[in-house]
């Protein structure tokens, strides 16, 4: 049974979608222990425009209460799919101490000897400092760097939680670079700026605590950061949602790239001005800065109507 509300949708993107009824996918009904009332419920859409693959969605009227045996194999479902993906972690840690063992007897740099420290570093920390009580399950993160390449190093880096509270900021020293001329044109961030700063490995421990078990994150061009705390030993939950706003917001400014066959990723900037962000007495490029920026934005394309920022 089709609801009546799919005779109003007029696009197979989802993020186009503006309705006030829930539109979830069969995983998503599925954690509130609702299932399709039968195969004929729902449709295929896909989540944006740069996705390639089509989901299922299902409005509200489309689903119904799992009963008792429903339940019952849920749970059973659930728990083998934790034990799952605690054994695939327990073969990807042993694999990462393998390689990392490995690189360390053959000396190949010392980049690679930091690595090994840092990782070392988080596994004695970690539960210390954990935080306790409520867990964040959200955050925003953004990084300043001295460059795009893979020899390059973290020089800031910001964590916020989706009410704007601030989890982490801090300048950091890098441990190879004296100098990164063109990045400081961009972040005007220079040697000086970090000389008194700590390096990545002081501050990993509080960065994995916060990082570790998060479900979802959030930024802007996001892979980039997420890739660049890997790189250096942070441990980031491999189960996380990571939402990309700059990804998000491509379709809706509506550039399209004849060379790429999409529309074009814009800068921060042009989306926090679609958007009508004040950027007051903090500026681009400063990676606190750039999270409060990147939720709001975040915030407008979910749907919000609240005009306050943080």
């Amino acid at each position: 049974m089709k609801s009546k509300e799919w005779n109003k949708v007029t696009t197979i993107i989802r993020s186009r979608i503006k309705t006030d009824r829930e539109l979830l996918t069969e995983k998503q009904w599925m954690t509130r222990k609702y299932v399709p009332v039968d195969t004929e419920a729902g449709n295929k859409l896909y989540v944006n425009q740069m996705c390639q693959t089509s989901t299922k969605y299902y409005f509200d009227d489309e689903v119904r209460p799992m009963n008792e045996e429903e339940l019952a194999l849920k749970k059973e479902n659930d728990k083998k799919q934790r034990a799952r993906l605690k054994q695939k972690q327990q073969e990807l840690r042993q694999k990462e101490l393998e390689v990392l063992d490995e690189l360390k007897t053959k000396n190949e740099t010392l980049k690679y000897d930091c690595i090994y420290l840092i990782d070392k570093l988080v596994s004695e920390k970690i539960k210390e400092l954990r935080p306790t009580g409520s867990e964040v399950t959200e955050v925003v993160i953004d990084v300043e760097t001295t460059g795009l390449e893979d020899t390059d190093e973290m020089l800031q880096i910001s964590i916020i939680d989706t009410n704007g509270n601030t989890l982490f900021n801090s300048y950091i020293r890098p441990v190879f670079h004296e100098s990164w001329p063109q990045a400081e044109e961009i972040n005007q961030i220079n040697i000086q700026t970090v000389k008194d700063a700590p390096e990545i490995q002081d501050v990993a421990g509080q960065l994995a605590a916060i990082l570790k078990d998060v479900k979802n994150i959030i930024g802007y061009n996001v892979a980039f950061d997420v890739d660049m705390l890997k790189r250096f030993g942070i441990p980031v939950n491999d189960e996380a949602e990571i939402t990309d706003v700059m990804k998000l917001f491509a379709p809706i400014y509506g550039e399209w790239s004849d060379k790429y066959g999409c529309f074009k990723w814009q800068k921060l900037t042009t989306c926090a001005a679609y958007f009508g962000f004040d950027w007051k007495n903090i500026k681009a490029h400063d990676s606190l800065a750039d999270c409060l920026a990147t939720l709001y934005c975040y915030k407008k394309l979910e749907g919000g109507n609240d005009n306050e920022q943080m």
